[in-house]
């Protein structure tokens, strides 16, 4: 049963993004905007535990070569209102479960960019 959901899930999301398709573009969507700002310059990429900390000797977040750009993707429904985000080449959950492992990381990455853009989306959510 435990392999059974996970395949029924996964078709199912991608049958939602062949028939909605997944949009990434500029942050000009109001859900950056919603309590923190979250201007195109900043990168929001929030990089593993390990990477993380490591990356303040070696100046890398990401995890692969191929996973250097972070993208946010949204669905919208037929009125226009977000049904589905999806944060890929970041570890979020990093940034908003370990952020008291290491001060560098809770600095650079959880208090900047993971804690803010989550905060974000529940918001945006809850009053769209």
């Amino acid at each position: 049963m435990k392999s059974f959901i996970p395949g029924v899930v996964a078709d199912r999301a991608g049958h939602i993004l062949a028939v909605r398709g997944g949009r990434a573009g500029p942050r000009k969507h109001p859900l950056f905007r919603a309590v923190f700002d979250l201007p195109e310059t900043l990168n929001l990429q929030c990089p593993n535990i390990r990477t993380g900390h490591n990356s303040q000797y070696t100046g890398v977040t990401w995890e692969r070569e191929d996973a250097r750009e972070t993208h946010i993707r949204g669905i919208s429904d037929d009125k226009g209102r977000l049904m589905v985000i999806a944060c890929h080449n970041t570890d979020n959950g990093d940034g908003w479960e370990r952020e008291g492992e290491s001060p560098y990381y809770f600095r650079e990455f959880s208090e900047k960019k993971a804690c803010p853009l989550g905060i974000n989306i529940i918001f945006y959510v809850m009053t769209h």
